[in-house]
């Protein structure tokens, strides 16, 4: 038989048991995600223990800050480190990425993707991840883009015009008037590789044009 007071002895260390259980699985699990990110970066002579510790002090430091979880960032990283991306470009993008992904209320996934996507097509180094962001953000507030845009936007533009010398914040711009005439982000992208890809190697109508009005087609080199 429980008395009162057991029954609220009971009532009162019941729920703390069940949540120092649930913090005990939630920095398991953390430890585990990462050893298993860890595992996937070339460590470059440095132990997997200092690497570990050393990223799981900076996912801490980011979560802290964010309203992301340290397990949510330490995910993220993992991500990066199977594109094949090394421990300090990791550094270096992480906190932009979470910059992105609150800016445009998306998932970190997402706005990795975007970022890295954007990166690798203009042959940008890691840490010009700021610049990035900065140009998605300001192409976003200067129109209707959002996030769905911009993720099929750029997976067109991207490569045409890194390829014919034009910089990102040329292509945002361009891709941000056309979503203002009401173009959704995939046909805006499509519209500009199409353009642009004509313009370089245009079909034979195209060509004709261009002779008959004599212009001249050039790079943005």
């Amino acid at each position: 038989f429980v008395g009162a007071a057991g029954a609220a002895s009971v009532g009162v260390v019941y729920p703390l048991t069940r949540i120092a259980t649930s913090v005990f699985d939630t920095g398991k699990e953390f430890d585990l995600l990462s050893q298993k990110t860890v595992s996937v970066f070339d460590l470059m002579g440095r132990s997997v223990e200092e690497v570990r510790d050393e990223l799981q002090q900076f996912t801490y430091e980011l979560a802290g800050s964010t309203m992301f979880t340290a397990s949510e960032i330490m995910e993220s990283m993992y991500g990066m480190a199977q594109a094949g991306m090394q421990v300090e470009d990791v550094y270096a993008i992480m906190p932009e990425v979470i910059n992105l992904a609150t800016a445009q209320s998306t998932d970190l996934d997402t706005a990795f993707k975007m970022i890295f996507a954007t990166l690798s097509a203009y042959k940008m180094e890691a840490s010009e991840a700021t610049r990035v962001t900065h140009a998605i953000a300001a192409a976003a507030s200067a129109s209707v883009l959002d996030v769905e845009d911009l993720t099929f936007a750029l997976k067109y533009i991207n490569p045409t015009f890194a390829s014919l010398g034009y910089s990102l914040e040329q292509g945002l711009a361009m891709m941000a008037m056309l979503r203002d005439l009401s173009f959704t982000g995939q046909n805006a992208g499509r519209i500009l590789r199409d353009s642009f890809t004509d313009l370089i190697a245009p079909t034979a109508e195209a060509a004709e044009i261009i002779r008959k009005y004599n212009l001249s087609i050039y790079t943005n080199g």
